[in-house]
């Protein structure tokens, strides 16, 4: 081996330096005396190769650093204090939804009352015509034969009387008939928070609906044994403080209470049942068998 400038440092010979590293010993660094001594026979290769290789290695992570690695986390950083995740952006839109939705119900609002407005307009001007008519046919009509009947009742002739009832009979006045009034009332509709919440919209989190309800923690009515296999079961409670159980390989289902008592026969389905569900209309249990 060509002779190479010592690198001072060896621990287990004083004063002598690294020439070597060991490829054998994992690249271990070796003076000339190692090289006689533990590592004789080893494969060895030149520091200075060894170091200049590392100073390459050295410099493609420091050119990786500076180019990619850093700017990449400054520019996560500049994200991180401008963006904040984007809630703002996502809230103000839910505001903007929001307003749209209470626009338009205020538009629809008005609406309404403009027509219901302009209705009553209409219904008083029908009125005030009605009380016009009525009030002409009151004073022109009606008074004036009544203070005629009375004056002919108090003091005329036998001639006026006659005449008077004649007349009566044979004069057939029609009051006239009032316009009818429109009448109106408010129905309301049904409110729907389920269409609501539909017309506002969803919020999303990393792309997925996250407008779920949690799932309420199932309470133990009851603990107890029993006299048949239970690993694997279905369980439906019923009416009555009773339940339907099933073992998947059983040829049959059992109808217990909440002491784990059978009612029964122990066996009241003899049947295989697929499953086991409980009816949403009355409530009942119902066995699927195949």
């Amino acid at each position: 081996m060509a002779a190479q400038t010592p690198v001072p440092g060896c621990p287990r010979h004083k004063g002598m330096g690294f020439v070597y590293v060991c490829k054998s010993c994992e690249d271990e660094l070796i003076c000339m005396d190692c090289v006689t001594d533990r590592h004789n026979g080893h494969k060895m290769g030149k520091l200075t190769d060894y170091v200049a290789d590392q100073k390459r290695e050295i410099q493609q992570y420091v050119d990786k650093l500076s180019r990619t690695d850093i700017p990449k986390i400054k520019e996560d950083i500049r994200e991180q204090e401008t963006s904040g995740g984007g809630y703002q952006k996502v809230i103000s839109d839910i505001k903007r939804q929001g307003k749209q939705m209470k626009d338009n119900i205020d538009n629809a609002i008005e609406l309404l009352v403009k027509m219901c407005i302009e209705l009553e307009k209409l219904n008083r001007s029908v009125s005030e015509k009605n009380k016009t008519a009525l009030t002409q046919h009151l004073r022109e009509d009606l008074e004036p034969k009544l203070d005629r009947c009375q004056q002919v009742l108090t003091s005329g002739t036998t001639v006026d009387v006659t005449t008077l009832a004649r007349e009566i009979r044979n004069t057939s006045i029609d009051p006239p008939s009032p316009r009818r009034l429109q009448t109106v009332e408010f129905k309301p509709g049904t409110i729907s928070i389920e269409l609501l919440e539909r017309m506002l919209g969803k919020v999303l989190v990393d792309g997925e609906d996250q407008s779920y309800k949690p799932i309420p923690t199932p309470v133990v009515l009851s603990e107890f044994t029993t006299s048949f296999p239970y690993r694997c079961m279905s369980v439906h409670v019923l009416l009555d403080d009773e339940a339907w159980l099933s073992y998947w390989t059983d040829e049959s289902v059992y109808r217990v209470d909440l002491k784990g008592k059978c009612e029964g026969d122990d066996r009241s389905v003899r049947s295989k049942s697929d499953s086991i569900s409980v009816s949403p209309d009355h409530g009942q249990g119902v066995v699927l068998c195949r």
